[in-house]
C-alpha cells in the first residue's frame, strides 16, 4: 500500500478535501428523501446503491455515474465501450463479439463476478456467467445513465453482486422525441441503424416508445467474427393515478455473431444464430410516507452453433478424426420481487423486501445431457438509513439468500457517512459478499466423440466433482466525496479478502484407444474451491466543468497478493494502474470536440496463455449540431484508437490474434 501508485491516489484525495473546505455552501442543503427531480438537480440522486433514493454524497458506496452527455463524448459505439471510464475497470475481449468487464482482476472472459441491471432487470446469464454484451440491443440514445457500484454489494443484490454493480437506467418514454433517426457508417463493415417512434395516450397519462435497431460489423480484421442483430425494445410508462404507476418493457435481439478461427479444422470458421427475449413489468403505489413496489421479470437466450471439427492429429496419436460439436444451448430466467420502502419520521427510512427467481440451462455440450437444469433462488433483504445527527448518517443492511447449490448465504453492510462539510462527506463501510457457483462449475460434463478409421473414441473436457462452495469477499473502505460548482470526485481506499475462490483445475483422465493403440492420458477440467487471496488499492475519481469545458479523470491502483498454490493468476489478473481521461470542449456554431486517453498496465487475464502488454489508446469525436426546420440533429466524425496498438484482447501465439485496428466511423442523428 505503500507505492508511488497510493500515494499518488491519496495526495489527489488530499486536494480533494482540500476544496471540499473551500467550496460554499449553498441553500440549505438536500432533504431527506429526495425525489426523481433531484437526479437532474445540481447534486446526482442515484438509486443503486441501497435501494434508495440517495445524493451521491450521501451513498453508502463508490458509485459512478455516467450521463448523456458523458455518454455522447465518448464516441462510444457500446455500452461496453463506456466502462472503460470507470476507475479499476478493464475491458477484455475474446473476438469481436465476445467482451466481459472486470474490477480488480480476478476475471475470465465470462467476467463471472459482476451483477449487471437494465432496469432493475437482471441480465447476467445463468449458464457460464457474464453478460452477452454485444447483443444487448440497447440504443445509447435510450439511455439516460449508467449507475455503476464499485465495490461488493450483495447486500443489496445477493449473489453475484461480487466485486460490483452496473445498472443502465433508459430514458422514461415521456423524455423521447417524437421520431428519432440514427445510424452509423464506417470501417469494418459498421452498419448500425436505429428508429425511435414515442408518443403519449390516456390525455397524457401513458407514454411509450419503441426503438428498433441494427448492429452490424466485420470484427477484427483475422477473425470470423462478424456480427449482424437486430433489436426491438418498447416501454411503456403509465401514470394511472395519483399513487399508482406501471412500468411495461418488452424487446429482443435475433441474428447472427462470428466464431472460430480462420484456418483451424478443430475451430472452424461458422455462425451462431441468438435470440435473446424479455418481458418486465412493474407496479409502483406510493401512498404518504410508503412505497410499495412489486416487480415481474421474465428472459430467454437461445443460441445455435452446430459445427464439424477436425483433427489430423488427435491428442498426439498420430489418428486423423472428425467431431460434430454442437455448442448451442438455452436459459431461462424468471424473477418476482417485492419491494417496501417506509419513512416513519423524518431521519430514517427502510426498504424491506423478498424475491423467488427460476433459473434454468439446457445444452448437451455442457451438461452431457438435453433436458433442463435448474437452480432456485430465494431472498430476503432489507436496507435502513438513520440520520443519527446534522453530520452523521448510518447505513445498514443486508440479505439471507439461499439457492440450490450453495444452500443458505448471509450479506451484510454497515456505512458511516460524515458529512465533513455542506460539499463533503467521509464514508467508511465494511461489507461482506459471496458469488453462488454456476451451474457449469457445479454439474458440468462435456464429453467429445471423435469418430476414427479405427472406431469412435470418447474424450472427456469437463468433469465437474461438485461439491462447490460460494465464493466469499469481505471489503473495508473509506471513501471521500466531493461536490461543488466545478469540481466534483471522489476517492475510494480498499482493502478486499477473497476466499474459496473458484476456479478450473486440469485432473488426469484415461482415454481408451481401439487397438492396436493403447490406453492415453488426457486432462480433463474440474471446478474447485482454491485460493485466497488480499486486493488492495485505491480509486480516483474527478471532474471538472467550467463554461463549454468539461474534463474527467479516472484512475485506480491495484494490488494482489494471494494464498494458496492457484494464487499466481490472481496475483497477476489484475493491472496494477489503469487511468483515463476525457475532455469535451463546446465550440461556437454548434460545434463539440471531445477526446479519451485511456492507459491500462499488463495484466494476465485469468485462463489467458498470454500476458496482455500495457495498453495505450485514443479516441477523438469531432460533432456539429444541425437543425432543418422543425427537426434538430447532430453529426459526429469518430476515430478510435489512434494510437494503432493491441486495445485488452486475447493474445495466442499460436493462432491468429486479435488485433483491433484504428476505426473511423460518421454518425448522424436526427429527431423532432
Amino acid at each position: 500500500m505503500a507505492s508511488k501508485g497510493l500515494r499518488a491516489a491519496l495526495a489527489a484525495g488530499a486536494v480533494l478535501l482540500t476544496a471540499a473546505a473551500s467550496l460554499r455552501a449553498e441553500g440549505p442543503g438536500i432533504t431527506a428523501v429526495p425525489t426523481e427531480r433531484d437526479i437532474y438537480g445540481e447534486v446526482p440522486v442515484v438509486l443503486t446503491a441501497s435501494r434508495l433514493r440517495q445524493p451521491l454524497l450521501d451513498t453508502p458506496a463508490a458509485v459512478t455515474v455516467l450521463d448523456r452527455e458523458l455518454i455522447r463524448l465518448s464516441g462510444a459505439r457500446e455500452v461496453v465501450e463506456l466502462f472503460r471510464l470507470v476507475p479499476g475497470f478493464v475491458l477484455i475481449t475474446d473476438n469481436g463479439n465476445t467482451q466481459a468487464v472486470t474490477l480488480h482482476g480476478l476475471a475470465d472472459i465470462y467476467s463471472r463476478r459482476f451483477q449487471v441491471l437494465v432496469d432493475g432487470r437482471s441480465i447476467y446469464l445463468p449458464s457460464v456467467g457474464g453478460v452477452a454484451w454485444s447483443e444487448l440491443g440497447i440504443a445509447l440514445d435510450d439511455i439516460e445513465r449508467i449507475e455503476v457500484i464499485r465495490g461488493p454489494n450483495s447486500a443489496t443484490y445477493g449473489s453475484n453482486a461480487f466485486l460490483g454493480v452496473i445498472n443502465i437506467i433508459t430514458r422514461h418514454a415521456s423524455t423521447a422525441p417524437r421520431l428519432r433517426l440514427a445510424g452509423r457508417r464506417g470501417m469494418d463493415r459498421i452498419r448500425d441503424g436505429y428508429l425511435t417512434a414515442a408518443g403519449s395516450a390516456a390525455g397524457g397519462a401513458l407514454d411509450w416508445r419503441l426503438t428498433l435497431g441494427r448492429e452490424s460489423d466485420t470484427g477484427f480484421e483475422r477473425r470470423p467474427d462478424r456480427r449482424d442483430l437486430r433489436s426491438l425494445n418498447l416501454r411503456v410508462d403509465w401514470q394511472q393515478s395519483l399513487t399508482d404507476s406501471w412500468f411495461v418493457g418488452l424487446g429482443g435481439t435475433q441474428g447472427v455473431r462470428g466464431d472460430g478461427r480462420l484456418d483451424d479444422s478443430d475451430d472452424p470458421p461458422r455462425d451462431a444464430d441468438v435470440r435473446w427475449a424479455w418481458q418486465q413489468l412493474r407496479w409502483t403505489r406510493v401512498y404518504g410516507e410508503e412505497e410499495l413496489t412489486v416487480q415481474l421479470f421474465h428472459q430467454s437466450r437461445k443460441s445455435s452453433e452446430p459445427y464439424t471439427a477436425r483433427y489430423t492429429n488427435l491428442k498426439g496419436t498420430g489418428l486423423s478424426a472428425v467431431a460434430s460439436m454442437d455448442e448451442s444451448y438455452a436459459s431461462e430466467r424468471a424473477d418476482l420481487e417485492v419491494q417496501w420502502m417506509r419513512e416513519p419520521r423524518p431521519g430514517l427510512r427502510w426498504v424491506l423486501g423478498a424475491s423467488a427467481r427460476l433459473d434454468r440451462v439446457r445444452t448437451q455440450r455442457f451438461f452431457g445431457r438435453g433436458d433442463w437444469l435448474e437452480n432456485h433462488v430465494q431472498r430476503l433483504f432489507g436496507t435502513f438509513e438513520i440520520a443519527a445527527s446534522r453530520r452523521l448518517t448510518v447505513h445498514g443492511g443486508a440479505m439471507l439468500e439461499r439457492d440450490g447449490i450453495s444452500g443458505w448465504k448471509l450479506a451484510p453492510r454497515l456505512a458511516l457517512n460524515l458529512r465533513i462539510h455542506p460539499r463533503g462527506t467521509l464514508r467508511l463501510a465494511v461489507s461482506r459478499a459471496h458469488r453462488t457457483p454456476l451451474l457449469v462449475e457445479e454439474r458440468g460434463r462435456t464429453v467429445d466423440t471423435f469418430v476414427t478409421a479405427l472406431g469412435d473414441i470418447q474424450v472427456p473436457l469437463i468433469v465437474a466433482s461438485g461439491g462447490l462452495t460460494a465464493e466469499r469477499i469481505l471489503s473495508r473502505e473509506i471513501g471521500l466525496v466531493v461536490h461543488g460548482r466545478h469540481l466534483t470526485g471522489n476517492l475510494r481506499v480498499f482493502r478486499e479478502d477473497l476466499s474459496d475462490a473458484i476456479h478450473a483445475i486440469g485432473r488426469p483422465a484415461t482415454v481408451s484407444l481401439p487397438p492396436p493403440l493403447g490406453p492415453v492420458s488426457v486432462k480433463a477440467y474440474d471446478f474447485v474451491n482454491g485460493p485466497s487471496a488480499v486486493v488492495q488499492g485505491a480509486e480516483l475519481e474527478a471532474a471538472w466543468r467550467r463554461g463549454p469545458l468539461l474534463a474527467r479523470l479516472g484512475y485506480a491502483y491495484t494490488a494482489i497478493g494471494g494464498r494458496g498454490p492457484e494464487a499466481e493468476g490472481l496475483e497477476r489478473s489484475a493491472p496494477r494502474h489503469t487511468w483515463s481521461l476525457l475532455a469535451g470542449w463546446r465550440l461556437p456554431r454548434g460545434w463539440t470536440l471531445s477526446g479519451v486517453y485511456y492507459y491500462i498496465g499488463k495484466f494476465q487475464a485469468l485462463g489467458f496463455a498470454d500476458e496482455i502488454g500495457a495498453v495505450r489508446r485514443l479516441d477523438l469525436r469531432l460533432a456539429r449540431r444541425v437543425r432543418r426546420g422543425g427537426s434538430r440533429g447532430e453529426l459526429a466524425l469518430v476515430a478510435q484508437n489512434l494510437l494503432d496498438t493491441y486495445p485488452e484482447t486475447r493474445q495466442r501465439p499460436d493462432k491468429a490474434p486479435n488485433f483491433f485496428d484504428t476505426r473511423i466511423f460518421l454518425e448522424a442523428r436526427m429527431e423532432r
